[in-house]
């Protein structure tokens, strides 16, 4: 029953507490500097582009599977705020 709670929150790794629970990272409103706002939501991200995102109050999950040539090392992707836009818009 927790499941969806014990998945996105933090937990220790290596001796460091990070936000990635269960393998799966939760999802905040804002930008880096303000991301306290749980969205509710959590994802999984792989190295190569692919994406589960998952928003139980909203009911909604968008998977998206890439099959970029390369890893993504230092490319800055806000897959969280377009995720995040994609249900907002849904809910109108």
């Amino acid at each position: 029953e927790n499941w969806f709670i014990d998945a996105s929150a933090p937990r220790t790794v290596m001796g460091e507490l990070v936000d990635y629970g269960y393998l799966w990272w939760p999802v905040y409103d804002g930008n880096e500097e303000s991301r306290r706002e749980w969205s509710g939501a959590f994802m999984a991200a792989g190295l190569f582009g692919q994406y589960i995102y998952v928003h139980p109050k909203e009911k909604v999950v968008i998977a998206v599977w890439s099959a970029q040539s390369k890893p993504m090392d230092g490319e800055v992707v806000d897959e969280c705020a377009f995720f995040n836009a994609i249900v907002r818009n849904l809910s109108h």
